[in-house]
């Protein structure tokens, strides 16, 4: 799908409907974090990106209060991206804390973004750090 991701770990990978180089998605649980990684053509900002789907988690989380705990600016194969980091809880206890970033592979034209969610804040950092430091963008 014009792109490669080492798993240190074994996964259980998940298409979400059909996809092809241009477009797609894609879901696993990552050692006690659930991961989704969306691809599709670059157009909107990268900051577009990430927001979209942090809008999606929290749609699909409604009982939840979201909090924005930190954002700024990621590499992923030479390519500059964008990340935020959250949490999510009801009044009394934080249950999940997620990351997402999104950067786009120029040699390619697509832009990706990835995220992840957990109960383990540090275990959420660790797999994001895994999945973005072997994830490689591929020439169409």
């Amino acid at each position: 799908y014009g792109f490669g991701l080492i798993f240190e770990r074994g996964a259980d990978v998940q298409m979400l409907g059909t996809a092809s180089q241009e477009q797609g998605s894609l879901s696993f649980p990552y050692g006690e974090v659930d991961v989704v990684v969306i691809w599709l053509a670059q157009g909107d900002s990268l900051l577009a990106l990430a927001s979209g789907v942090f809008e999606l988690v929290k749609a699909s989380l409604p009982d939840l209060a979201f909090d924005v705990l930190a954002e700024g600016e990621i590499l992923v194969d030479g390519e500059p991206g964008f990340y935020l980091g959250f949490e999510a809880g009801d009044a009394s206890t934080v249950l999940i804390g997620g990351l997402i970033g999104s950067w786009a592979c120029g040699a390619s034209g697509t832009a990706f973004t990835l995220s992840l969610t957990g109960t383990d804040r540090a275990l959420v950092q660790i797999r994001f750090n895994e999945l973005l430091d072997n994830f490689a963008c591929l020439a169409s």
